[in-house]
């Protein structure tokens, strides 16, 4: 097996190039950047669509965006804790939401994939938590932008988030209380 196919630790049957392994090693390349190298989707033509596996050309479907709000995600926080912890989870998030938001816009400004994939995680696992799940959803987007160094795309996700800050702070301060 020569450097450039040999397998990174804990990944069996993959073939990892031997700058990533090196950068793997060094600990200056996060392990999910590397597991997107891997598996990520070939290149989607000018239409949208990508050649699966089976090497037919598949058409991505239209979703309805989700939610806004979904306040049972904090009703089940409440469940799992108390109603306390739930509400203080809740105004801690909207109090560092815009503060979340401007980081992403600033790292992916100016180019700095790190700082902005570590902003989008965090901003969508705490979303997701909250139930803002159309923010969750637009920090999915943004992930994967940057996994694959589509800084035009990132820039338009980056866009989209900034955007739909006013709407998802409008949803927070009109949410009902979660309880259980």
């Amino acid at each position: 097996m020569t450097a450039a196919a040999a397998p990174a630790a804990g990944v069996t049957g993959t073939a990892v190039p031997a700058k990533s392994q090196l950068l793997l090693k060094a600990g200056r390349l996060p392990v999910v950047v590397m597991l997107a190298r891997i598996w990520r989707k070939g290149p989607a033509a000018a239409d949208g669509s990508r050649t699966g596996a089976d090497g037919a050309k598949h058409r991505p479907q239209a979703e309805a965006p989700p939610p806004v709000l979904d306040g049972q995600h904090l009703t089940n926080l409440a469940e799992e804790c108390s109603t306390a912890a739930a509400e203080a989870f809740a105004d801690n998030y909207t109090a560092l939401l815009p503060q979340r938001v401007d980081r992403i816009i600033r790292s992916v400004g100016v180019g700095h994939r790190e700082t902005a994939l570590d902003a989008a995680l965090s901003l969508r696992t705490a979303s997701s938590m909250a139930g803002a799940l159309q923010m969750s959803h637009l920090c999915t987007q943004l992930e994967k932008a940057l996994v694959v160094a589509d800084l035009a795309a990132a820039a338009g996700v980056a866009r989209d988030i900034d955007l739909h800050l006013p709407e998802l702070q409008d949803a927070l301060a009109s949410r009902p209380s979660p309880d259980h």
